[in-house]
């Protein structure tokens, strides 16, 4: 990883170049966001662009940034060597913003590695706290009711075609949005496993102690980190538990 004397040398020429185009607020607020932009973890082969490029690559994000509703994710691919946009990237960037939450790296990573078979080149994932008015827009200088946005800036193998281009994109929206499907159901998963150890303790089926004991020390196992909940099925059963077939149950 780049050192600090290193990241704050790049820093200190990409506000020079912010000093050429910005002023006042603007430039405040911008200055702020490339030092969260540029997090001391911030991946060497990022860094080691030239500050111009890496000047490009923060207003882009920050100018695309500007306006976004919470729920609502930023997607936006910017072709290898745009010169409509001054960008010297060989790359395909894909620029993602969205609230931030758990899974979103490697679910889009594996998505565009192993799903779309992409070879990735450059993935930068910095945490940004944001204020934004009931539209969207970002307010500068604020610092009350500060949301933590995920930014993801990615770059793939250059890809010409416009339709695998907007493949891509689609690819990128679907996986944000089972993401957050995945990350609602999965809090309110962990509740109802809190609600079934309960029930076992306090009102245990009619099997063996050792057995509903087991049972509360797995699901206690599986709540701590240890498994992914993508889904829940409640089942009843009715008859005798002694005799009854639960096998018939399993598909």
């Amino acid at each position: 990883m780049t050192n600090d004397s290193e990241r704050t040398s790049v820093i200190a020429k990409i506000g020079r170049l912010a000093h050429e185009t910005m002023g006042g607020d603007d430039l405040t607020a911008f200055l702020t966001y490339v030092d969260a932009f540029f997090p001391p973890r911030t991946p060497d082969d990022l860094l080691e662009n030239a500050p111009e490029m890496l000047f490009d690559i923060a207003l882009m994000a920050w100018q695309s940034s500007e306006t976004r509703q919470p729920g609502e994710p930023l997607v936006k691919l910017v072709p290898a060597k745009d010169k409509s946009k001054n960008w010297g990237t060989k790359f395909l960037a894909i620029l993602i913003v969205n609230d931030d939450m758990p899974f979103l790296v490697d679910s889009i990573t594996g998505g565009l590695s192993s799903t779309m078979g992409l070879r990735i080149h450059m993935m930068h994932h910095p945490l940004i706290q944001v204020v934004r008015d009931e539209n969207g827009r970002r307010i500068l200088g604020a610092t009350d009711n500060e949301k933590c946005e995920s930014v993801m800036f990615i770059e793939v193998d250059p890809q010409a075609d416009v339709g695998v281009r907007n493949e891509i994109e689609d690819t990128v929206r679907a996986i944000l949005s089972d993401v957050r499907a995945a990350v609602q159901d999965w809090r309110a998963m962990l509740a109802k496993i809190d609600e079934t150890v309960a029930s076992l303790t306090v009102n245990p089926p009619p099997i063996s102690q050792e057995e509903v004991d087991e049972t509360i020390l797995f699901l206690r196992w599986v709540s701590q980190n240890h498994f992914t909940f993508l889904g829940f099925r409640e089942h009843k059963f009715s008859g005798d538990p002694e005799t009854h077939d639960f096998s018939s149950h399993i598909q």
